[in-house]
């Protein structure tokens, strides 16, 4: 128990600091890697307080529950690999794509790699044949560096917006990059990895997670604190990852707008450490809620409400590239 309040306190500590880094009139890739060394600081942190848990929980082992099952965006990364053997000691049976997959308990492999918006179809039609679906898990995150999406123009870019009730009309050739998130959709890489992808394997799998017990949990690096107000002066070659996480929170966000029976829950944590893929479990434990729960590592944190108009409009753009 005083292992726990510890790590929240720790927990807020470094929101603290992120923030202060983030108020800082300096270079956003500066900022992005002061925030990065923030995070293994509070990761060995993290394992150290770890270890006393870690030690109770193997002395009194459970009874083999009745297995549920979870699908996983990412389940060969060395963090893929972790985490799903963490969701099978949970009690459930893991799918996930792998290419090259070897057979394990409790595990089920689909002979897919995603490369695109096809494989992701294609991946959700194999899930389909397994019945009900009671967790997916969004842990992917996917990092290309970019000089250029801050602040370059897109050229001879004239497509149609489709017409709605107060949208209509083209999108300027001229207008900055980053301020267009649908042409961040269909241009940027991150932008396509670390929320299309997933925004396709949500919508895809609504109505099964609709019949099992439907909770939706997105993992994201908490790095997306400092994207929000990014300066635009300097080219960049973070800003494009850090903003794609930024996206992925108004994923989920986005998610329980549409599909209200849906449990969402989103994890913020570094995904260069291993405290995520505890976070991850921790989120999971939780009980259901009827509104999107944002974790801050181990610390439930309130969302912004200003976000909702934003991941709304976000997510039309993302059903217009589709």
């Amino acid at each position: 128990m005083e292992e726990v309040k510890s790590e929240k306190c720790f927990s807020r500590m470094l929101l603290l600091l992120i923030k202060v880094v983030n108020s800082l009139i300096i270079p956003f890739d500066i900022k992005a890697l002061l925030v990065i060394g923030l995070e293994y600081v509070s990761a060995g942190l993290h394992r150290i307080l770890q270890k006393k848990e870690e030690k109770e929980t193997h002395s009194s082992s459970a009874e083999e529950p009745i297995r549920k099952t979870a699908v996983m965006l990412d389940g060969t990364s060395k963090h893929g690999v972790i985490l799903r053997k963490k969701l099978a000691e949970e009690g459930y049976s893991v799918i996930y794509p792998d290419e090259n997959g070897i057979s394990e308990e409790n595990m089920i492999n689909i002979p897919i790699k995603i490369r695109n918006e096809a494989s992701i179809n294609l991946f959700v039609k194999k899930i389909s044949l397994y019945g009900r679906i009671d967790l997916l898990v969004l842990n992917s995150a996917k990092r290309s560096i970019s000089t250029q999406v801050k602040i370059r123009p897109i050229k001879g870019l004239e497509k149609k917006i489709i017409p709605s009730k107060d949208k209509k009309g083209f999108i300027s050739k001229n207008e900055l990059y980053k301020e267009k998130n649908r042409v961040l959709l269909e241009k940027d890489s991150n932008a396509k990895k670390n929320y299309l992808f997933n925004f396709l394997l949500i919508r895809g799998l609504a109505e099964k997670l609709k019949a099992g017990d439907g909770v939706v949990v997105l993992c994201i690096d908490r790095i997306f604190m400092i994207a929000d107000k990014a300066p635009s002066m300097l080219p960049s070659y973070f800003f494009s990852y850090c903003h794609s996480q930024l996206l992925a929170l108004f994923l989920g966000i986005g998610t329980k707008s549409r599909y209200t029976y849906l449990d969402v829950r989103i994890v913020g944590s570094c995904f260069l450490t291993d405290q995520w893929t505890s976070a991850a479990i921790g989120s999971i434990r939780q009980k259901r809620s009827e509104s999107v729960q944002y974790f801050n590592g181990s610390t439930e944190e309130k969302i912004d409400e200003s976000y909702t108009d934003r991941a709304n409009d976000l997510w039309e753009n993302a059903e217009m590239v589709s």
